[in-house]
């Protein structure tokens, strides 16, 4: 059973490796995602996000496999240490391999700088991995409630790879392969588990025996928790925050670079249909003095859509309410989102019926 689970999930990602290297759908459906991502960004998200992406990174791991193997030697459960340093050395091998092999660009609105490649995400592979393969030991060896700590696994795989996408540090094939590459070393594992054998255990029966193991058990789980809490809220990467600009450099006149195609004459939707056509150029000296002249055109500048400002648009769009500066949806002009966005309301009418007014910066 775990050869064939091996050979499919090895299938799996030699399909998604090709669809990158072909460039096929999945290379467009990354792009799109990470440019609506972008559109809906949330500074609590963004906080929230970064704490968890800080629980797939390398030191976390590290963290949570010690305490891991001190609980597998303290409940004797010695045969499967090996096992795990093994799944974890292997994908951490494999993904710095295929990073340099691939070599992948990242997203230009990744909310943090990262020094290596895009593809395999080894966020997503590393939680991946290690949650796997820590699911089976406690399956296997019957500790407490199996569905309880798949969903524990699957949860925190899920959330680390979602967190991933939102702080647009990967594209969705990167995740979904880093994801297919933590799935094979955790079967490796699993394999190598059952190969070895799980050596004798001395039965545990007296209870002041089995009391004092339970202590140190909640000693080692309290530390590492602790330890891994300070490495997440020390994430090197959360203190270089880099917030992109949706800037293009032009060698001639905007509208030059319009007529000889360099810059689109359209505008796209977040699937990539065109829509409506560039048809307005404002010079201002900076963004300041581009609000001074939208604003006293009769313009209100649109709220950025946050969890709080997309949750009250929804319930004036409900009960046909007015929101003068409700979020507008993001529309793409050279793959990126307009810079500012701007309404005005029809007459007699809510939300529903508005004008809206995109515009992109492009410096002169």
């Amino acid at each position: 059973m775990l050869a064939l689970t091996f050979l499919y999930f090895l299938g799996l990602y030699a399909e998604l490796a090709l669809e990158l290297v072909g460039r096929g759908p999945i290379v467009e459906a990354d792009t799109r995602l990470a440019n609506m991502l972008y559109g809906f960004r949330d500074d609590t998200l963004i906080r929230f996000f970064s704490i968890v992406t800080g629980v797939g990174q390398w030191r976390a791991i590290v963290v949570m496999a010690l305490a891991a193997t001190a609980m597998m030697w303290v409940w004797d459960r010695r045969a499967y240490i090996p096992a795990l340093w093994l799944v974890l050395a292997g994908n951490q091998i494999t993904v710095t391999v295929l990073k340099l092999v691939f070599a992948r660009a990242r997203s230009n609105f990744a909310v943090y700088s990262e020094s290596s490649y895009s593809f395999p995400s080894g966020h997503s592979a590393a939680i991946a991995a290690f949650c796997i393969f820590v699911t089976y030991v406690l399956v296997r060896e019957r500790i407490g409630r199996d569905i309880l700590w798949v969903l524990v696994c699957a949860s925190l795989v899920f959330l680390v790879g979602l967190s991933r996408l939102y702080l647009d540090e990967h594209f969705l094939s990167d995740v979904l392969n880093g994801y297919v590459v933590g799935v094979l070393w955790a079967i490796t594992g699993m394999f190598a588990a059952e190969h070895w054998g799980r050596a004798s255990r001395h039965k545990i029966e007296t209870s002041p025996k089995r009391t004092r193991l339970r202590w140190i058990s909640a000693c080692i789980v309290a530390v590492s928790a602790a330890a891994v809490w300070l490495v997440v809220v020390d994430y090197p990467e959360t203190l270089r925050l880099v917030a992109p600009r949706a800037e293009v450099q032009l060698n001639s006149s905007v509208e030059q670079a319009l007529q000889d195609g360099v810059l689109p004459a359209r505008t796209e939707s977040i699937i990539g249909t065109p829509q409506e056509p560039v048809s307005i150029i404002l010079f201002a000296s900076d963004d300041a003095a581009l609000l001074d002249i939208v604003t006293a055109a009769g313009w209100q500048v649109a709220d950025r859509p946050t969890l709080r400002t997309i949750s009250r648009a929804a319930v004036a769009a409900w009960l046909d309410r007015s929101y003068d500066t409700a979020p507008i949806t993001p529309i793409f002009w050279n793959g990126w989102p307009q810079d500012f966005g701007f309404e005005r309301s029809v007459p007699a009418e809510g939300l529903r019926q508005r004008h809206h007014a995109r515009f992109w910066r492009v410096p002169t």
